[in-house]
C-alpha cells in the first residue's frame, strides 16, 4: 500500500509541475523513478514495474470519469466533464458545423481534435456533416464506430441548421495558443476551482482548454490525449467486437502489444512525398524482448496488415506468446499493381470503392486493433504512423494521465495539427 501511495504522489508530481519545489508532498521524490520523460524528446518509455498504473477505466466498457485511474480534480475529468457539458445541446442552431477529410481513421481523429480544440476556444458546440468513407452502417457516418460528439449529428432533428464557415486548415494555432497560456496549470490536481467554468465566464483565462494544463510537462500531449479520449469513445457494436476477439484469441487480461503495418506504409515514400517507411521485423522483436523482460510479461497482442509477418515474429521471438486475429481480411489491405498504377496506394482510396459491408468490416478490424491495443501494459510501434500516436494517446487517457509505456522505432511523439513539423534531431514529419 505503502509503495502505490508513493508512486502516486510521484505520478501526480510527474505532470503537475516540472519544479520539485512546487510539489505538494513528496518534493524530494518528484523527479524520482515514477516521473515521466519529456514525451517529445525521447524513444520508449519504459519506467520500472511498480510504476505501472491500472487504467481507470476500460476501452471496452464506457467511459467513466468516476473510475479509479482518475481523480475528480484532475485535468483530464476536468476537461472531459466540460466538453460533455458543451456538447451536449439540443440547440441545434447554435451548432457549428464542420466537415472533415476523408483520410486514414488515425488522420481522421487527429483531425476532429483540431475541431474541438476550435469548439473549446469558441464556446461553441461542434457536430460533424458528411459521409465517412469508413462508415458501412446505414448511417455511414462517425456513429457506425463512435458514440456520438453531438445530439446535432444525428439524423432526424429538424431544427437542425448547419451554419457556413470558412474552411480552416488549422482552426488553431497550437504553438501561438500553447505559449499564451495561463498560469492555472500550476493548479494542476491541487485545488483552485475550475478554470475552465472560470474560463467559460471571461477573464484572462479566456482561451481556455489547454490552459488547464499549462506550466506542467507534456502538457500539449496530456491535453491532446484528453481530446482524443472525448472522440474515440467505441459504441456498443464496437465494444461488443472487441470482447468478443480478445475472448476468441484467448488474450489474457495482462499484455504487450505491437502494431506492425505493412502495406500502404511501406511504399507511400515511392509515390508520395511522405517519409514513412516499413521497419523490419527484427527491430520490433527486439523492443518487444525489452518490454518483456523489464515487465516480466510475455503474452503479446500483434496487430499487422501483413499475414507473412505473425510467422516470422513468432521465430524471431521464440519465448514469446504472440495473439492475432486470424478473421481479419488482410488481402483487402494488401497493395496490388493495379493500386500502385492508379497511384490509390492508400487504404481509404480503395474504401471509396468498397462497398458497404467491406467498408464496416475494415472498420471493425482497425477499431478493435486500436482498442487492444490501447489496453495493454505496454507497446511497441512507430510514431511516424497517426494510429499509434493514437493509441498511446488513448492508453494515457484511460490510465488517468499517466504516461502509457511505449517504444516507437522511428521519431517521438509528435503533434502539430497535421502540419509539417520539424522534430529536434529527427528531421520534418507530418504530426
Amino acid at each position: 500500500m505503502r509503495l502505490l501511495l508513493l508512486c502516486a504522489v510521484l505520478l501526480e508530481c510527474a505532470h503537475a509541475d516540472a519544479d520539485p519545489a512546487k510539489c505538494d508532498a513528496g518534493a524530494a521524490v518528484c523527479e524520482g523513478v515514477c516521473s515521466e520523460p519529456e514525451v517529445m524528446h525521447v524513444l520508449e518509455h519504459m519506467p520500472p514495474r511498480q510504476c505501472l498504473v491500472e487504467m481507470g477505466t476500460s476501452l471496452l466498457e464506457p467511459f467513466n470519469t468516476q473510475g479509479p485511474g482518475f481523480r475528480a480534480a484532475s485535468c483530464e475529468a476536468r476537461v472531459f466533464s466540460f466538453l460533455s457539458g458543451l456538447q451536449d445541446t439540443d440547440e441545434c442552431e447554435a451548432v457549428a458545423a464542420a466537415g472533415f477529410m476523408n483520410y486514414g481513421l488515425g488522420s481522421t481523429v487527429l483531425y476532429l481534435v483540431l475541431q474541438l480544440q476550435r469548439a473549446i476556444r469558441d464556446r461553441r458546440p461542434i457536430a460533424f456533416v458528411g459521409e465517412w468513407v469508413y462508415g458501412g452502417c446505414e448511417a455511414r457516418d462517425f456513429s457506425c464506430a463512435l458514440e456520438p460528439l453531438s445530439r446535432c449529428n444525428l439524423t432526424g432533428i429538424p431544427s437542425l441548421v448547419y451554419p457556413r464557415m470558412e474552411a480552416e486548415q488549422l482552426p488553431w494555432d497550437i504553438g501561438g495558443e500553447f505559449s499564451k497560456c495561463s498560469e492555472w496549470g500550476g493548479r494542476r490536481g491541487r485545488g483552485g476551482g475550475d478554470a475552465l467554468e472560470e474560463a467559460g465566464r471571461g477573464g484572462e483565462g479566456e482561451r481556455g482548454g489547454l490552459a488547464e494544463f499549462a506550466g506542467g510537462r507534456n502538457s500539449l500531449f496530456h491535453f491532446v490525449s484528453t481530446l482524443s479520449g472525448f472522440i474515440f469513445r467505441p459504441n456498443a457494436v464496437m465494444r461488443r467486437a472487441a470482447a468478443a476477439a480478445q475472448d476468441k484469441i484467448g488474450l489474457p487480461r495482462r499484455y504487450l502489444a505491437v502494431h506492425v503495418r505493412n502495406g500502404d506504409f511501406c511504399i507511400a515514400h515511392t509515390v508520395t512525398s511522405d517519409r514513412k517507411q516499413c521497419h523490419s521485423l527484427p527491430s520490433f522483436a527486439e523492443a518487444l524482448q525489452r518490454l518483456a523482460s523489464a515487465y516480466s510479461l510475455y503474452d503479446v497482442y500483434l496487430a499487422t496488415d501483413n499475414a507473412d509477418a505473425i510467422g516470422t515474429m513468432q521465430a524471431l521471438s521464440p519465448d514469446l506468446v504472440f495473439y492475432w486475429r486470424q478473421d481479419v481480411d488482410r488481402d483487402f489491405m494488401v497493395v496490388t499493381a493495379d493500386d500502385i498504377e492508379r497511384r490509390e496506394i492508400f487504404l481509404e482510396q480503395r474504401l471509396f470503392r468498397a462497398d458497404l459491408r467491406t467498408r464496416q468490416r475494415h472498420l471493425q478490424d482497425i477499431m478493435v486493433d486500436i482498442l487492444l491495443l490501447a489496453g495493454s501494459e505496454a507497446f511497441v510501434g512507430h510514431f511516424s504512423s497517426n494510429v499509434s500516436r493514437l493509441v498511446v494517446a488513448l492508453g494515457t487517457f484511460l490510465r488517468g494521465g499517466t504516461l502509457m509505456p511505449f517504444v516507437s522505432l522511428d521519431i517521438p511523439w509528435c503533434w502539430g495539427g497535421g502540419r509539417p513539423t520539424d522534430i529536434s534531431g529527427f528531421g520534418v514529419w507530418q504530426c
